[in-house]
């Protein structure tokens, strides 16, 4: 048929099937990590240890699985990667977490190495992220009971990692994650170090800021240096650290649907008054000292947490307290007992 086309459908056609090659290169390029990470399936055994037991989720560069360790019987969760990535985020998250290890924010690191074409690290199995719990809240937004307790031990979880250099770059609900079962499930672990960068140099001395390094984060958290892409510290981690309290406080940020140049602007402008609608009085002094840091300074994580508890007892509340989504599972079970006990009155009137 080509054959008997003019000069100009030929070279159409030439064009067309150059696309598709080229698209199918493309798609075989993508689609050759996802293979690779896709190879790890249920009943498979990692390093004669670890059997998979299922995917628990995955993203663009890597994915999770739950396991069991075949000589402890212990349920725990291995993080995958690519090993032909150019630059590995798993690394730097190893990294990380060995510096971290014992810390009580910190998921523990079992081991680490490769296998079937992929970098894989085993940590302990965490539980839903703060984010996950938020959404299945009725109005959307935790108590103030809920919200501060995760605020303080939020912020002390980004105290350990500022202590040992580095800065998380990333810090929202996503990121945090309470622990995995009944007694864990009051902790809050600080996760996903992949965008994580030192901040100090090998004396421990902060490192002179790049000129422009570009954005890192997430826009509705990230600080306004974030936005003006300057090099962030630890006091930007702090800036994210607050919105993401704000959230959990209110449900949503005052810049959820605002473009970019806008959202800048609203973060600019938004202020001590601002702050005192949303949050306790108590962090009006937490903005304020937020506001009189510069990217050299350290934080006053003690003034901070101090706030926090002070707001914490003023308005009367209790550490014993139950977490919103023990609450909510409470409900549950009495829901799921009620139902039991319908359709066993149900069973009987039919055997009567």
């Amino acid at each position: 048929l080509i054959l008997n086309c003019n000069g100009h459908v030929v070279l159409y056609c030439i064009q067309l099937l150059t696309r598709i090659h080229s698209n199918f290169m493309m798609s075989s390029d993508s689609s050759s990590e996802s293979d690779s990470l896709s190879f790890l399936e249920e009943g498979m055994l990692l390093k004669d240890q670890w059997l998979i037991l299922e995917k628990l989720g995955s993203g663009n560069f890597g994915a999770v699985y739950k396991c069991e360790d075949q000589s402890t019987k212990e349920i725990v969760a291995v993080k995958a990667e690519d090993a032909n990535r150019d630059e590995s985020a798993l690394a730097l998250e190893i990294h990380i977490l060995k510096l971290l290890q014992g810390g009580k924010h910190i998921c523990q690191l079992y081991s680490y190495g490769t296998c079937f074409g992929l970098h894989f690290m085993i940590i302990s199995l965490l539980g839903k992220s703060v984010w996950e719990l938020q959404t299945e809240t009725p109005d959307g937004q935790f108590s103030i009971s809920t919200y501060l307790r995760i605020s303080v031990q939020s912020l002390h979880a980004l105290e350990a990692l500022h202590s040992v250099g580095y800065v998380h770059r990333d810090v929202k609900t996503d990121n945090l994650t309470i622990g995995y079962g009944e007694v864990e499930q009051r902790r809050i672990y600080l996760i996903d170090f992949g965008l994580a960068k030192r901040y100090t140099d090998e004396n421990g001395n902060v490192r002179q800021p790049r000129r422009k390094p570009g954005f890192r984060g997430t826009s509705t958290y990230a600080s306004i240096s974030a936005h003006k892409q300057k090099e962030l510290g630890r006091v930007d981690d702090l800036w994210s650290w607050l919105y993401t309290t704000m959230e959990m406080a209110s449900g949503h940020l005052p810049w959820n649907s605002l473009k970019k140049k806008q959202l800048l602007e609203a973060k600019i402008t938004f202020g001590v008054e601002d702050i005192c609608q949303v949050l306790p009085i108590e962090f009006k002094e937490i903005f304020l000292h937020l506001l009189s840091l510069t990217y050299y300074d350290c934080p006053n994580y003690d003034f901070i947490s101090k706030m926090i508890q002070n707001a914490f007892k003023r308005l009367g509340y209790c550490k014993s307290d139950p977490y919103d989504w023990e609450t909510a599972a409470d409900v549950k079970q009495s829901e799921l007992n009620t139902e039991s006990e319908v359709k066993r009155d149900e069973e009987k009137q039919l055997l009567s």
